[in-house]
């Protein structure tokens, strides 16, 4: 793997971060839904570029009680379990400490044992569960500290 820069969303990621985004997940964000977010989070919406290819992105906003919200993380299939996503939420906690947040939260689905494994191995706690966050499943909500 080549060397992978870390930096915030510009508009001509787009088409690339849609690619990731449908290849992803089964029920994947709208563009217009990730059009806003990189508008709205501008200064917490980071791609993984290599070689000048968006390979991966995360994004999160800030809530009150200095808490984040990370609220989307893809990395490419073909760049996944190569570090990409750590690197990622790394640079997003990051960002979001630069504007005093001290606690991040996010949702995972339940049948999601791949993303619980990496969120706990990055010291998040199970907080809470959300009954139907996703339609027909619930979301477990994890917290840590950063």
């Amino acid at each position: 793997m080549s060397k992978v820069v870390i930096r915030k969303v510009k508009q001509n990621d787009m088409s690339a971060i849609y690619e990731i985004e449908e290849d992803t997940f089964s029920e994947d964000y709208p563009r217009f839904l990730l059009d806003f977010l990189a508008r709205k989070y501008s200064k917490t919406f980071l791609v993984a570029d290599e070689n000048e290819k968006v390979i991966g992105y995360a994004v999160a906003s800030i809530e009150g009680n200095n808490t984040g919200h990370l609220i989307s993380i893809a990395v490419k299939k073909s760049h996944q379990k190569k570090g990409v996503g750590l690197i990622l939420t790394l640079e997003i906690f990051k960002a979001l400490e630069k504007f005093g947040v001290s606690h991040v939260k996010l949702e995972v689905r339940k049948s999601n044992r791949v993303a619980q494994d990496f969120y706990k191995k990055l010291g998040f706690q199970l907080k809470s569960i959300s009954k139907g966050y996703y339609g027909s499943e619930d979301a477990y909500v994890f917290t840590r500290s950063i």
